[in-house]
């Protein structure tokens, strides 16, 4: 099969707030390849290993705040899964005010600082609490915007299914 030419993809700024290279997904024969630059990661799939490919919107509820999540999933047929996600600021159930809301504003710069997060409170890097979400057949990527997981979607599907897919 005749390789295709590099798909670029418009990226936002690193989590270091400059500018970066964008990253590139290549179909090269029948592998598909992503190339995220900050932090160097990279993914490469064959497309005729691919079990299932799933997109989804949710929110998620954690230590009393709840998160938007967009993720694209996807699993082979021997067993490789990856997710790629990303993950919109934590919001609490209940607003605070007042004194409470200006802590919570000191005590979110201070982790930020200490983990070497962006304002926007993404590091590019995917923490996982051990051993609640250490799982080691899942390859994971935080991405820094809603829109590149649905681009990266909707990129890995039209190679997968030679544009073939209903609207």
């Amino acid at each position: 099969m005749k390789a295709l030419p590099a798909l670029l993809c418009l990226w936002s700024a690193a989590a270091t707030g400059a500018a970066q290279e964008p990253p590139a997904t290549t179909r090269a024969n029948d592998v598909w390849i992503l190339r995220l630059h900050t932090p160097a990661r990279e993914y490469a799939v064959r497309l005729g290993s691919l079990q299932t490919v799933t997109l989804q919107d949710y929110d998620m509820r954690r230590e009393g705040k709840i998160s938007r999540v967009v993720e694209m999933t996807v699993e082979t047929v021997g067993g490789n899964r990856a997710r790629f996600f990303w993950e919109d600021k934590p919001r609490t159930d209940t607003p605070l005010t007042g004194e409470l809301a200006e802590r919570q504003r000191e005590v979110e710069k201070a982790v930020r600082e200490l983990s070497g997060q962006n304002e926007e409170g993404k590091a590019g890097r995917v923490v996982k609490d051990y051993p609640v979400t250490t799982h080691g057949e899942w390859t994971e990527f935080a991405l820094s915007r809603e829109q590149e997981v649905r681009d990266l979607h909707r990129q890995l599907m039209e190679m997968w299914t030679g544009n073939k897919r209903p609207d």
